[in-house]
């Protein structure tokens, strides 16, 4: 078999990256390990690589994948039709891209071209002698009036002119020659479409206006202005052609003819070879470059506007939520009014870095009031939004930003300056709602408000977007939360890989507390999915709060290596743990009907008993680990506990600047053991 590349060496080198720390990544990778893992947890393995370094090789990886795949598809294809050869077989294996293969004239196609219809005539050899030899031949010879295509000598002479343009249209160096000049030259060019130009109605859609006479380099153009151009396409408002300049042109034909004629070529051999050359050029290598050339820009912006999108999305995602205050969300609206809601506080706390390691849980707000108000009732609705502020003791008012938003400030506004509130600490702001109508009649919102209104529930989601932003924005689709000019536009698959990949780093990178997160936010989680979240919820649901992360693996579908994976992102902390650990004691004696032995139905365990299983279930249920409140990993407790004991610290420093400064120390004076242990 011909040697294929080697996959790490080609990511690395497409990447711009050490091989090293790149072939450690896909091994990683191949292991079933998560980007998120990969880039917290094995930072020792992956060098300087940071999250986005590590997700290109994961997208390049899964590329180059697809490549092999495609080579194992066409090689076992051609060697069914007995078409194979060394010579192809490398040619095949060389490739390192789709467009590579899809550009080979042995892959599988549909319609015959002219050239195949001319060899299939018989026609093939008299082509390669006249390329080959540029001798004088009489076509008359080749002719017979009971074949179709042969009838007539013009009719050889054209068969044979399609096997030499064929033959042209092959060739690397052509190839090669014409694309730097359509690169360097070629124009992109948009007109208003001939249907549009017909349309009766004179209605022109001013959206596309830039773009009725537009023309620029291919090498000028902007990302945007493809995939407008490319909607407008779409829509049958714009048509779209690359062209290459008269000039240029001119100059790749009579390159061609110095390459492919010979000084001594007949007349004969020289007239087809030019009318070969110029049909060549025409029908089969002026197209196939533009196409490409469409396809290569339409990519680049895609995957520009994926990039935008997914960075967007990632700086909303980690918007620092409002924490400790009674949020009044209002959805504004004219003529159904303006739908309120009053969440209580999510908690009072933060999400830790690097050293501030223990947070305080966050919980789902709660529903205290809703109602509805009119603008155009302002007086009413004044007095109506004193009363719900005072009687809630609402200290921010969320006003979505959708029609009426203005007016509705201006009336928020006013009730707050008349200082007949509560307190004077009250404050409002407005809060993007794209995507709140969705939810509210999502599967997701029935389930958490069953009772509530579908035109409530959007001012309740808006109240909570301010409390946590993450919390709630991972229950909505992110296409619809409103980042991008052309999310719709692109690629399903690619988006959601995309949409998928940030989230899930966003909600890796914050952290969630196990026993407050939604089943929405858990299956974000690296290592989750939406069936082991549901097995989560569920087991939390009916046994109460988790105690410590090693109760995860007496959950369905929670094997070891799901474990490992999400552990270190899930928080678990001392009030929940206080609290179970109290309801533990209290209730012991009915312990054996609460928590269940992990025994299958209908067979014992070898050397476990029933009583051993549950006297090991209880000693876990009953201990709180401090560290289960870090980002340590529960790999790492054991060397953490070695490096609180050789700093003279304990498990109630966690967080502490006190701490810090002492582990600072140590490693400045390099003290005995600390590296070590650090490795």
């Amino acid at each position: 078999m011909s040697s294929r590349w080697d996959i790490a060496a080609v990511t690395a080198e497409n990447l711009k990256l050490e091989l090293t720390p790149t072939e450690a990544v896909i091994t990683l990778l191949q292991e079933d390990n998560t980007v998120p893992f990969i880039v917290r947890y094995r930072r020792e393995k992956t060098g300087d690589l940071n999250e986005n370094d590590i997700r290109k090789i994961e997208r390049e990886h899964r590329r180059l994948r697809g490549v092999m795949v495609k080579q194992e598809s066409m090689i076992k294809s051609l060697r069914t039709s007995d078409s194979l050869s060394p010579a192809i077989e490398r040619e095949i294996f060389q490739a390192k891209s789709l467009e590579e293969l899809e550009e080979m004239p042995y892959r599988k196609k549909g319609k015959k071209s002219l050239a195949e219809r001319a060899k299939e005539l018989g026609l093939q050899p008299l082509g390669e002698t006249i390329v080959k030899d540029q001798g004088s031949v009489d076509l008359a010879f080749y002719a017979d009036a009971s074949k179709e295509g042969l009838k007539t000598t013009e009719e050889v002479k054209t068969g044979v002119m399609h096997i030499i343009a064929d033959t042209i249209a092959k060739d690397i160096d052509t190839r090669d020659a014409l694309k730097k000049r359509v690169l360097d030259s070629a124009m992109w060019e948009s007109t208003m479409s001939k249907s549009k130009q017909q349309d009766s109605s004179g209605s022109h859609n001013r959206k596309y206006e830039e773009y009725y006479k537009f023309s620029r380099p291919v090498r000028a153009i902007k990302s945007y202005q493809v995939l407008a151009m490319n909607r407008g396409e779409e829509q049958k408002v714009l048509s779209i052609k690359l062209s290459l300049p008269t000039q240029v042109e001119a100059s790749f034909l009579s390159w061609c003819q110095q390459h492919w004629l010979k000084p001594f070529a007949s007349k004969q051999a020289a007239e087809l070879i030019s009318a070969a050359v110029k049909d060549s050029n025409k029908r089969l290598l002026l197209p196939k470059q533009f196409r490409d050339i469409r396809r290569s820009e339409t990519r680049k912006a895609e995957r520009e506007a994926i990039d935008t999108f997914s960075c967007n999305l990632r700086n909303v995602l980690l918007t620092a939520p409002v924490r400790g205050a009674t949020v009044l969300g209002i959805d504004p609206g004219y003529s159904h009014g303006c739908k309120l809601a009053v969440v209580d506080p999510t908690g009072d706390g933060h999400m830790g870095g690097c050293l501030d390691l223990v947070v305080t849980p966050v919980l789902i707000g709660r529903i205290l009031y809703t109602a509805i108000v009119y603008i155009m009732r302002k007086r009413d609705t004044e007095l109506e939004l004193e009363r719900i502020i005072n009687r809630n003791r609402c200290t921010v008012v969320a006003i979505g930003n959708g029609k009426g938003s203005r007016e509705t400030e201006e009336l928020v506004s006013h009730v707050i300056k008349q200082e007949r509130i509560w307190t004077k600490n009250v404050s409002f702001c407005v809060v993007d709602e794209a995507g709140a109508s969705i939810y509210s009649v999502s599967t997701t919102a029935q389930k958490e408000m069953p009772d509530l209104d579908p035109n409530l529930r959007s001012a309740v989601s808006i109240a909570r977007r301010l409390q946590d932003p993450m919390a709630e924005l991972v229950k909505i689709n992110p296409k619809h939360v409103g980042l991008g000019l052309y999310q719709h536009d692109m690629p399903s698959k690619q988006l959601d890989e995309a949409v998928d990949a940030v989230v899930e780093d966003a909600v890796s990178f914050v952290g969630v507390d196990l026993n407050a997160c939604s089943e929405a936010l858990l299956r974000r989680v690296a290592g989750m999915s939406d069936k082991r979240a549901k097995a989560v919820i569920e087991h939390r649901n009916a046994n109460g709060s988790f105690v410590n992360r090693f109760q995860l693996k007496s959950v369905k579908s929670i094997g070891e290596k799901t474990f490992q994976q999400c552990a270190g992102f899930l928080r678990i902390h001392q009030p929940a743990a206080a609290i179970a650990e109290s309801q533990s004691s209290s209730s012991r004696e009915d312990s054996q009907i609460d928590f269940k032995p992990d025994v299958g139905k209908g067979r014992k365990r070898k050397g476990c008993s029933v009583a051993g299983a549950f006297s090991k279930r209880k000693k876990i249920i009953s201990e709180f680990e401090p560290f289960d409140a870090t980002n340590i990993h529960p790999e790492s407790y054991e060397a953490t506990r070695k490096l609180l004991d050789l700093v003279g610290a304990t498990t109630k420093e966690l967080g502490k600047q006190s701490l810090q400064k002492r582990l600072s120390s140590c490693v400045e004076h390099n003290e005995t053991g600390i590296y070590g242990i650090l490795e």
